[in-house]
């Protein structure tokens, strides 16, 4: 059953949620989301949005010190940011490692998660124009 993809508009909270496996700390988790976009003469270019973990929560650690984590991402869905009418689809996810905590002077290292093999989510972008129709459901006074 293919699945459907989300549409946002502007000022919607678009949330994302990825289980990782591993062993190291991170200090921050990014995703990036990527859309390509014909021009005129076939020119292909590419949308990006980069997305920011404003959470990574530890679930369970194994003897060997692997971890299972689930990274939150958040953001708010704005037109400076997002072309409307076109597709994202998640194209990479990548963290730093927290490196030496003394004094926290030395960052870690980039690490780059492998995408490949499973479901890219993808969502859609579209301005306000033409979105005016309301459906009242109820009003009641309490």
């Amino acid at each position: 059953m293919p699945r459907e993809t989300p549409t946002y508009y502007p000022g919607d909270r678009m949330e994302l949620q990825v289980d990782i496996e591993h062993r190291v700390n991170f200090r921050q988790v990014e995703v990036v989301f990527r859309a390509p976009v014909g021009e005129p003469g076939a020119v292909t270019r590419e949308s990006t949005i980069v997305l920011p973990s404003n959470d990574v929560r530890v679930q369970k650690t194994r003897p060997d010190g692997t971890k299972t984590s689930v990274v939150y991402f958040e953001a708010v869905a704005k037109s400076d940011a997002l072309l409307a009418g076109v597709e994202y689809e998640l194209a990479e996810l990548s963290a730093e490692t927290v490196g030496e905590l003394a004094g926290e002077g030395r960052r870690g290292v980039k690490v780059n998660f492998d995408v490949a093999s499973i479901d890219k989510p993808s969502f859609r972008y579209e301005d306000e124009s033409g979105q005016r129709e309301v459906a009242v459901k109820r009003a009641a006074l309490s």
